[in-house]
């Protein structure tokens, strides 16, 4: 399976702007904003809360770049990892600074790695299979090795080229609240 995520607006989604179980799949040039208040507030799981953008499973061979992320909390919302070993970003923004999205996704799966490899010791038990993987940028694949494409590659561009051709202001339809 192979899917491509680009020029969305994810305005105020909580989770799951892609949550990717497994495949091939290509993020870029999307623009994501939410806020810590408000009527819809995101909290990441620095913050006590499930919110999200980028969702890694165990199987998932996720390649993003140049998507710009607008957020009142801290990088840690950018993604979440259940486990994934294989991811690759490349030139994302952070509030429009340049943002090291692998970093965060590798710290995640150190981390669950740890609980499950303290965890299967305490217990006596075997640690999960996924537990003896390492964390790579290599996930097996290149979008640019599949289809064509150019990438916007500067933050305020992307955001303004989604603003103007996504959701509902795009559409002329009547904004939902």
């Amino acid at each position: 399976m192979r899917v491509t995520y680009y020029g969305n607006l994810f305005d105020g989604v909580s989770q799951r702007s892609p949550r990717v179980r497994y495949g091939a799949v290509h993020v870029f040039n999307n623009y994501y904003r939410g806020s810590v208040t408000g009527d819809q507030p995101l909290v990441s799981n620095e913050l006590g809360g499930p919110s999200h953008y980028l969702g890694l499973g165990i199987e998932s061979r996720v390649y993003s770049e140049h998507n710009a992320f607008e957020y009142d909390g801290s990088q840690d919302i950018v993604v979440q990892n259940w486990n994934a070993h294989r991811f690759f970003d490349r030139r994302s923004w952070f509030n429009g600074r340049p943002v090291d999205v692998v970093a965060v996704a590798r710290r995640k799966f150190e981390a669950a790695k740890a609980a499950e490899l303290a965890k299967a010791a305490a217990t006596g038990s075997a640690p999960p299979a996924w537990t003896a993987l390492e964390f790579t940028t290599d996930v097996g694949w290149a979008p640019a090795e599949v289809y064509a494409y150019r990438p916007l590659v500067n933050a305020n561009l992307v955001k303004r080229t989604v603003l103007e051709h996504a959701g509902p202001a795009a559409l002329n339809l009547p904004a939902q609240g």
